[in-house]
């Protein structure tokens, strides 16, 4: 049975399944065919598939303003490189897949490769995502522990998307330990690949409600 059998496959199909996201069992090999053939993105951890809704307006704009953050930080890098949501990143010590809002990988890249022109990001460096009332739940208990066992990783920053506030996970590099450490004040800044960004940039234009998506 294919994947346009058994799964959605456009983003009206995924729509009329009502909000949030959608948990369906499934293989690793159901999901690489899901992903070419679908509108949406997915995910896949512990033999599902996890379908996305649509971005929220918030969610699209501050995810596209880290992507330009980073872009404008790392483009000339020679170390690094930065990617939009379209990448996938795969954890080894898991075997999920997972699509960041936005993430910087380390050279020399590595590649989880399914079969010659699918594949996954093995050396991010930065993680980014965005919270939303829908996938708050599965970013923190599901993908932040996750990125935490990637060797490479050095950074994850989870965003959110009702208020100015970014909670920053940073690995000591000589004890491998994690920290965190939380900025709610627009003026407050954090340092990205040597370089310090402000709350104020990152939220530009939003308009916060306080009101849950």
């Amino acid at each position: 049975m294919g994947a346009a059998a058994k799964f959605p496959i456009t983003i009206y199909e995924l729509a009329d399944l009502g909000p949030g996201i959608h948990h369906f069992p499934g293989t690793e090999a159901e999901y690489w065919e899901l992903i070419e053939a679908s509108e949406y993105y997915a995910e896949f951890q512990n033999n599902e598939i996890i379908a996305m809704s649509y971005d929220t307006n918030p969610h699209s704009r501050i995810s596209t303003s880290f992507i330009r953050i980073l872009a404008n930080i790392f483009w000339d890098s020679e170390k690094f490189i930065p990617h939009n949501s379209n990448r996938p990143v795969y954890v080894e010590a898991t075997g999920a897949i997972y699509n960041p809002d936005a993430l910087v990988v380390s050279e020399p890249v590595q590649f989880y490769q399914y079969r010659p022109g699918m594949n996954a990001e093995m050396t991010p460096v930065i993680i980014v995502e965005v919270l939303s009332k829908n996938t708050r739940e599965h970013d923190i208990n599901d993908k932040l522990p996750a990125y935490k066992t990637i060797p490479s990783m050095k950074m994850i920053l989870l965003v959110e998307s009702t208020l100015p506030k970014i909670t920053v996970f940073s690995k000591d590099e000589s004890s491998g330990l994690w920290s965190d450490t939380v900025y709610d004040k627009v003026e407050a800044s954090i340092k990205i690949g040597g370089q310090e960004v402000t709350l104020k940039e990152i939220y530009k234009k939003i308009v916060f409600d306080q009101v849950e998506e």
